[in-house]
């Protein structure tokens, strides 16, 4: 992952796939962010993927997708961790509609 200034205070994990989340309607790419000793628990759905980086809609080429704009993604899990923005599925989650407002 790159490491751009705003980003500097954060660790990320290493994503996970996860298959049909319950309170989402899609199957995620789920990933922790850590400020200080903070958990917050992000992700951001199939589709935010495929539609906004127009990919292939499976497993592989969304998480190959998502480790390549890695660090895009992870700035806007920040804005929304800051902004306090976290869906009713308890996850930091980055939707197409997102994807698309926060230009990633």
């Amino acid at each position: 992952m790159l490491k751009t200034e705003r980003l500097s205070r954060w660790i990320f994990s290493e994503p996970t796939w996860v298959t049909h989340v319950q309170g989402c309607g899609d199957s995620l790419i789920e990933f922790s962010a850590t400020r200080n000793t903070t958990n917050f628990y992000c992700a951001i759905t199939q589709a935010a993927v495929t539609d906004y980086f127009r990919t292939e809609d499976s497993s592989i080429c969304v998480l190959i997708t998502y480790k390549q704009y890695a660090d895009r993604i992870h700035s806007v899990a920040a804005k929304l961790i800051n902004q306090g923005d976290v869906h009713s599925s308890g996850y930091y989650l980055i939707t197409t509609e997102l994807a698309n407002r926060y230009q990633l």
